[in-house]
């Protein structure tokens, strides 16, 4: 399935749509929104790139290639950002997540 809506930022009105009323789920495609938002936070002064995050066993979800292997050092905030989009890291974005503020 695919859908799209085309909306001016600046008017908020709708351009173009196909499928505007059915949701979607993002899949993995949100974790380059994410990281955009985490950048966004090292730009203002909220975040660094370089803050080592620690995690557990428990944190660990379902295809994480990079994060089950650091377990014992934990991850830089720049290392988790490249794990998530770069390898689609589910634990990865878990923890980005919670830096943002999210779920």
């Amino acid at each position: 399935r695919v859908g799209y809506i085309e909306l001016d930022l600046n008017s908020g009105k709708i351009l173009e749509s196909f499928r505007p009323e059915e949701r979607f789920p993002m899949m993995s495609t949100f974790k380059v929104l994410l990281c955009g938002a985490v950048l966004s936070r090292v730009d203002a002064g909220q975040e660094q790139l370089g803050r080592r995050i620690h995690y557990s066993q428990n944190d660990l979800v379902e295809y994480s290639p990079v994060t089950e292997k650091h377990l014992t050092d934990g991850m830089t905030v720049r290392e988790l950002c490249s794990a998530a989009i770069t390898m689609s890291d589910n634990t990865a974005a878990n923890l980005l997540l919670t830096t943002i503020g999210g779920p």
